[in-house]
């Protein structure tokens, strides 16, 4: 495996979005692993963290024309980072886990969240079964509005890579939930926290 390959694998692993900016710690580390090769570690962080910041201000961008009250709802709840750098509220069938199917009560609740807060539509999550989504669907005649990834990569396709996956979920959000016009201007809502 090449230098580029292993210190892009190394810091992906190791990072979190968008929030941790320093891969100074992963490049030192493989610095001091591997003296030699000193001088790629360091070009290729700088490169990953442009590639981060471009995809970053790409996802805002996106998420500018989706009002500020909207909700947004999964399988489970897998998108805490991703909704606290973006301002967005993900409301979910299932906790943490997706091993356990959400109650009678809790699926009673979000009915009630839906309605009243005039939700747009459903994400299907690539991760848990389609079914208790569809089945949300089917009883408050709202659309799937599309696959949102969280816990694995696509195995290929936009989604197949992390900042591929980034980018698709913010599409596939913006896409089904955005209100045209509403980021231009003095309405734009700043979706960071």
């Amino acid at each position: 495996m090449d230098t580029t390959t292993t210190a892009t694998m190394i810091l992906t692993a190791g990072r979190t979005w968008p929030w941790a900016r320093s891969t100074s710690p992963t490049s030192d580390g493989l610095i001091q692993a591997d003296p030699d090769n000193a001088e790629a570690y360091t070009a290729n962080a700088k490169r990953y963290i442009n590639e981060i910041d471009a995809t970053d201000a790409e996802i805002r961008e996106l998420l500018t024309e989706i009002p500020a009250s909207t909700s947004v709802i999964t399988g489970h709840d897998s998108f805490g980072r991703f909704a606290g750098a973006y301002g967005l509220e993900f409301l979910s069938l299932q906790g943490l886990s997706t091993e356990a199917d959400p109650s009678a009560a809790n699926m009673a609740r979000l009915i009630d969240v839906i309605r009243s807060q005039n939700i747009q539509a459903l994400f299907h999550e690539n991760m848990i079964s389609p079914a208790l989504i569809e089945q949300l669907a089917e009883e408050t005649g709202l659309p799937i509005a599309g696959t949102l990834y969280a816990d694995a990569l696509a195995s290929e396709g936009e989604a197949s890579t992390w900042l591929g996956m980034m980018r698709h979920n913010a599409r596939t959000l913006h896409d089904a939930l955005a209100e045209p016009g509403h980021g231009e201007g003095g309405d734009a809502h700043d979706h960071e926290h």
